[in-house]
């Protein structure tokens, strides 16, 4: 497998050891440099605090169109 040296200040080798968090240098930076772009299936959930008491919404798909109120409304009132 080929190796790749390249060099970094004191501050940047800090840094990058600790974003890399328990996981090894190298796998920190392949994940960086190959991860898969954020889609609608990977992207993590946004919660977003609704203004209605207890309510918590969950990001839709970029793109959907956007939940009134009142089917909100409709949407708690079928739940158990």
């Amino acid at each position: 497998m080929p190796t790749f040296t390249f060099k970094v200040t004191e501050a940047e080798a800090r840094d990058i050891r600790r974003s890399a968090r328990g996981r090894t240098v190298s796998s920190y930076i392949r994940q960086k440099l190959f991860a898969e772009p954020a889609t609608a299936k990977n992207k993590p959930a946004v919660k977003y605090i609704c203004n209605r008491p207890g309510r918590v919404i969950i990001a839709a798909v970029p793109g959907a169109a956007p939940i009134t109120d009142e089917e909100l409304d409709r949407f708690w009132e079928e739940m158990p």
